[in-house]
């Protein structure tokens, strides 16, 4: 899956860089200029979107993730045939005693 930045942005940065360059002014709350402060914050906003996208196109933590989730259910599997196993002993014992018949069972 391709993460795109996102295309007002890309049209925001084209009209301050062609600001920047000369090639028309940039108003922004009713007054000319303020090209760096909008152009530091596209930057910041760009910045930020390549971190997101490369946060979801790393692999390089996915190991250690899935070595947990095994782990995880690995545990859980050894407990539900402990709980089972535990279950099945007590009616083995719980039978001896009724057909034995005893009082202290």
């Amino acid at each position: 899956m391709e993460l795109a930045f996102p295309t007002c942005l890309l049209r925001l940065y084209r009209q301050a860089s062609d600001a920047r360059l000369g090639r028309g002014p940039v108003v922004v709350h009713g007054r000319k200029g303020g090209e760096r402060m909008f152009l530091g914050l596209v930057t910041k906003a760009q910045t930020w979107w390549w971190s997101v996208k490369e946060h979801f196109t790393d692999e390089s933590g996915a190991v250690a993730t899935e070595y947990a989730l095994l782990l995880l259910l690995i545990a859980l599997v050894i407990v539900t045939a402990a709980t089972a196993l535990g279950l099945a002993i007590k009616d083995k014992f719980s039978n001896a005693c009724t057909q034995l018949q005893g009082s202290n069972c």
